[in-house]
């Protein structure tokens, strides 16, 4: 069975029948919220170390962002990508929010304080995973810092991400073809290595979420639109790297998200939503 012929679904928690729908002016039709947990679908990171700038790291178990060097002399750099798969939303739905979140597993692993940032951007462009490489990338083979990031606080042990991107995954829902990924780096900080937590990460599976990276969104559907395109996937594309197992194997399954009735994340998620 090849990663591409296995469908995609979603895992359903919580009550959804007992969410009190949004009020309505009369005649118009009344929503409910949902908050939606997507997992990415796939991950990696490039180096310009002498000896990685032609390798590519998407089978590794954590996504490193790195700019190490000696006083005046930056030694090497490491970037790295997530990318998401999205299901379509109910016709009529609105995305009110959206946070991209990393799990960082490590507490002061470089020795440096973990009180630091990092950045995110849209990759911009679309490119393979599997083949990616520091000479052979999005970014031809030079240290990109883009020109509005969005900033976000690393903290120890925990999650950590973004302030609100609805405006990004709306424009990613409209138009498909715009959802190339994001980036991650360190931009101007020196003297740092920070991992997170990839797709790879033995808590992430073709049947758990897990600590991988995520996508939080926060929806409003109408009660009369069905929940099923919210269930379903597209395949899983070739440079996925989500670890198949006999969950997937016996359903022809993998599990991409969760859903549960509500206006705000449930605490058991641990979202961040930027602070």
């Amino acid at each position: 069975m090849s990663r591409l012929q296995i469908s995609i679904i979603l895992a359903v928690f919580g009550f959804l029948a007992g969410c009190k729908s949004s009020t309505s002016p009369s005649g118009a039709v009344s929503t409910s919220p949902y908050a939606v947990w997507i997992a990415a679908v796939t991950t990696t990171y490039i180096s310009d170390a002498p000896t990685d700038t032609g390798t590519n790291f998407l089978l590794q178990g954590y996504s490193n962002i790195q700019l190490w060097d000696i006083p005046g002399n930056v030694q090497h750099h490491e970037v790295s990508y997530v990318r998401f798969l999205l299901p379509t939303l109910p016709a009529g739905s609105t995305i009110d929010s959206a946070y991209f979140e990393l799990y960082h597993a490590g507490e002061r692993e470089d020795g440096t304080t973990d009180t630091t940032q990092f950045w995110v951007s849209e990759i911009g462009v679309p490119f393979g995973f599997d083949t990616m490489t520091w000479n052979n990338g999005p970014d031809h083979g030079r240290y990109f810092q883009p020109p509005n990031p969005i900033v976000c606080s690393l903290h120890s042990k925990d999650w950590c991400g973004t302030t609100d991107i609805g405006g990004i995954v709306r424009k990613w829902f409209s138009d498909p073809a715009t959802n190339t990924g994001f980036r991650l780096n360190l931009a101007n900080q020196k003297n740092f290595f920070k991992g997170f937590n990839s797709n790879r990460t033995f808590s992430r599976t073709d049947s758990t979420l897990g600590t991988a990276p995520r996508l939080l969104l926060l929806i409003h559907v109408p009660d009369t639109a069905s929940l099923k395109p919210l269930k379903t996937f597209p395949q899983l594309p070739r440079d996925a790297n989500v670890r198949l197992g006999l969950y997937s194997q016996r359903t022809n399954l993998v599990i991409m998200d969760s859903l549960t009735a509500g206006s705000d994340f449930p605490v058991s998620w641990n979202a961040k939503k930027g602070h």
